[in-house]
């Protein structure tokens, strides 16, 4: 009998002694959130958790599971605890204002995937394409190139008085704000201008009494400066005009 009892509290110590740690969620693993809300993660283990954003660009989190929505797109925060498990919850930094289209960006593409993406121009230069009718909002696109592929995309975007301020959240939302030069506004891609693959320039421009907002997406890890916005300002006024 004595040797039952001590076999089953020999079982019962290593049955404790494997006891794993759990690690749970309880408060959904998809989480919205507009730019610059926050989200406190509820979580719950028997040891330390530690939390870690996939992408600060989108979403930033704190050691307590704090997270910060920065810019719009998804990334996961992964939870882990001192036994190595793990769980993720997926960010979605979703945007109020979908004022426009961004075209779909690709520094350093071929006139050729330019063409397949968008079609034959309307006029075609020696270094640019231009296209008319591109989206209802930004009813111009044009696309510059040196040495064959593509250096910079830029719209043409109609706003009015009641534009403006979704024009500046619609940026906001989804790029760094890192200065002026001039009348022109220019963010980047990135946390930091050094980590940034492209700068997006604002300028204004009046065509017949229209004004449009003048939005470059171009090819450079630095701030672009107010020249580089009237180059294609005037490429611009030569094409429409």
């Amino acid at each position: 009998m004595k040797k039952i009892v001590l076999l089953l509290m020999v079982c019962t110590l290593g049955i404790m002694s494997c006891k794993r740690d759990y690690l749970n969620v309880n408060n959904g693993n998809n989480v919205r959130l507009y730019h610059e809300e926050t989200h406190q993660i509820d979580a719950e283990a028997e040891s330390v958790i530690t939390y870690k954003s996939n992408n600060e660009y989108h979403a930033e989190v704190n050691a307590q599971g704090l997270v910060k929505a920065n810019y719009v797109g998804k990334t996961n925060v992964t939870l882990t605890n001192e036994n190595g498990d793990a769980a993720n919850v997926e960010i979605d930094v979703i945007p109020i204002s979908n004022l426009f289209t961004e075209p779909n960006i690709s520094i350093g593409e071929t006139e050729a995937s330019v063409i397949n993406k968008y079609g034959i121009p309307d006029v075609v230069d020696d270094d640019s394409y231009f296209y008319s009718g591109y989206s209802s909002k930004a009813p111009y696109l044009l696309v510059l190139f040196e040495n064959g592929v593509v250096e910079s995309y830029s719209v043409l975007v109609d706003v009015d008085s009641s534009d403006i301020e979704q024009l500046v959240t619609f940026l906001d939302e989804r790029y760094k704000y890192v200065g002026d030069s001039g009348d022109c506004l220019f963010y980047v891609n990135a946390l930091s201008v050094s980590d940034a693959t492209i700068s997006i320039g604002v300028g204004f421009m009046t065509l017949d009494y229209e004004i449009y907002a003048m939005v470059a997406y171009m090819n450079t890890n630095d701030i672009k400066s107010a020249s580089d916005m009237k180059r294609l300002e005037t490429v611009f006024m030569k094409y429409i005009k």
